[in-house]
């Protein structure tokens, strides 16, 4: 799981840079779609992360 953390990160942080390289505000809005999508997987998985890594504290 917490390679796919990583693995999220590094997909949101490559769409935040193809966002800034488009000129088309469309494209950009579709950027942040994803970016958004991204980012509530990553907090889902984060927030999954955490509860899983206290059951074993």
């Amino acid at each position: 799981m917490k390679g796919r953390i990583e693995e999220l990160k590094d997909e949101i942080k490559d769409l935040i840079e193809r966002q800034e390289a488009v000129k088309d505000p469309v494209e950009k809005m579709v950027y942040q779609d994803l970016i958004a999508e991204k980012g509530a997987e990553l907090e889902d998985l984060e927030r999954e992360f955490g509860e899983l890594a206290r059951q074993y504290v």
